[in-house]
């Protein structure tokens, strides 16, 4: 189900898509992986039953 405001266009955007109109508020210094890559990674990671942060982490430090 898609939904938009009044006089918006619908507008079909994969999940990646969507994950990368979020602005990056983070410093520049520091930043080693892309926000949208990062949103991706938790999305799959809770989906694979992460529930907390280290969880979350683990996932990651498990994938190649």
């Amino acid at each position: 189900m898609t939904t938009a405001l009044p006089d918006t266009p619908l507008v079909d955007l994969s999940l990646w898509e969507r994950l990368g109109e979020f602005p990056d508020h983070r410093k520049k210094r520091g930043i080693r992986y892309p926000l949208q890559s990062m949103l991706a990674l938790a999305v799959v990671a809770v989906l694979a039953g992460a529930r907390s942060w280290a969880t979350l982490a683990q996932f990651g430090k498990d994938r190649p």
